[in-house]
């Protein structure tokens, strides 16, 4: 379980519920600008039925104080998601949401807020100190897509672009900047000149392994800090993983195309190549940066980990867990985990197809087997 953490899906759960605070100069001198943006799975909600569809609601919390502990702004949003079918509710689809404001001036700002669902669950908290900026704002990650439409509409920290777009916003024109995405030491930098208001600044994520890296902009004297998660994959991966994650593909695609992936094992940048040749073939939108397909495949590899996973076995390579990746949440559930004359079991519906699977944890260790219909035929409907 500790390469799993560490390894490929350390990188892909990285990508939870998220809540982040950039603060930008105002055009006032004594107040400065605050941006909060959140960036939500719809899987993390609770939603209730409602007539003929599905409701669910988030409450984003938002408190700052000033160095004496004086509340300076203190407000919440709250924003319902709506779907028309359950299985909507539990497909892995991303929300984002942002808000600018204005607080007073201080010298210091602690900041702490609160993204909930409408049970009151907690989904992502940040608590932190920040300074106030001078002349630049924090370097903030910027959706492309939405640029090119003329929005300055932030983007998730968590990005697998080769390239990245920072907005920052300059209160004097011509001046030098450095823009540094940082580990240890600097990996890859930008310089130039920010004008005056409104900047686009192009980061190149070439041949940077995944992982979370600070971002580090320095205008003269004044530096101002963010974060953002990368990923490369398939580079990234050990032996082990590698192997695993074809196994979990075996049944998703033909093994012709997986058999190929031998072929380059030993060139990373031929497989590189094909891996991302591999997902554009799938891309349902290929005109759009995102891949939804690549995208559900690997937020369902991630629930089944987190929920599935056992002393035994991987979550993702469990019984339950590739039922989960191949055919997607089922319809019902059925939980039995108390039974006085059998071991906890649950019963999977999947209605639209007319499947019904058993799985039983026969040891006793949350290990749920499949024991109906009988696993040679259960692995035949999977390879489907």
């Amino acid at each position: 379980m500790k390469i799993i953490l560490l390894g490929l899906l350390a990188i892909y759960a990285a990508r939870k519920s998220e809540v982040s605070f950039y603060m930008l100069p105002d055009d006032v001198d004594d107040s400065v600008q605050i941006l909060v943006f959140t960036s939500f799975n719809g899987q993390d909600l609770v939603f209730y039925k409602e007539n003929s569809h599905y409701r669910s609601s988030v409450e984003i919390q938002a408190e700052i104080f000033g160095r004496k502990r004086e509340l300076l702004f203190g407000n919440y949003w709250t924003f319902d998601i709506v779907t028309a079918t359950y299985q909507e509710t539990r497909r892995p689809q991303w929300y984002q949401r942002f808000y600018v404001f204005k607080v007073k001036r201080a010298d210091l700002y602690d900041i702490r807020c609160r993204l909930k669902d409408r049970e009151g669950n907690i989904l992502a908290y940040v608590e932190k100190k920040m300074k106030p900026p001078l002349r630049v704002s924090d370097p903030i990650l910027i959706d492309s897509l939405a640029l090119a439409e003329g929005q300055k509409r932030p983007s998730p920290r968590f990005t697998r672009s080769r390239t990245g777009i920072f907005y920052v916003r300059s209160m004097a024109d011509s001046l030098p900047f450095r823009l540094e995405l940082v580990s240890v030491k600097p990996l890859t930098s930008t310089r130039g000149y920010l004008k005056k208001g409104d900047n686009f600044v192009e980061m190149n994520f070439e041949r940077i392994n995944s992982g979370t890296y600070k971002i580090v902009l320095t205008a003269e004297n004044e530096v101002r800090e963010g974060q953002i998660t990368l990923f490369s994959l398939p580079i990234d991966f050990t032996s082990t993983e590698f192997n695993q994650t074809m196994l979990i593909l075996s049944y998703l695609v033909p093994s012709a195309e997986l058999d190929s992936f031998s072929l380059y094992k030993k060139a990373p940048d031929s497989l590189r190549s094909y891996w991302e040749r591999f997902w554009k073939r799938r891309d349902p939108t290929p005109e759009s940066e995102l891949n939804e397909f690549e995208q559900e495949f690997w937020n369902r590899v991630e629930f089944a980990d987190e929920n599935y996973s056992s002393h035994f076995r991987r979550g993702a390579l469990s019984d339950r867990g590739l039922c989960y990746i191949v055919l997607g949440p089922p319809d019902e559930i059925e939980r039995h985990p108390f039974d006085l004359e059998l071991p906890a079991y649950e019963v999977w519906y999947y209605y639209g197809n007319n499947y019904k699977f058993v799985f039983m944890d026969l040891k006793g260790v949350g290990d749920y087997e499949i024991v109906d219909p009988p696993r040679y035929t259960f692995y035949e409907i999977l390879k489907r």
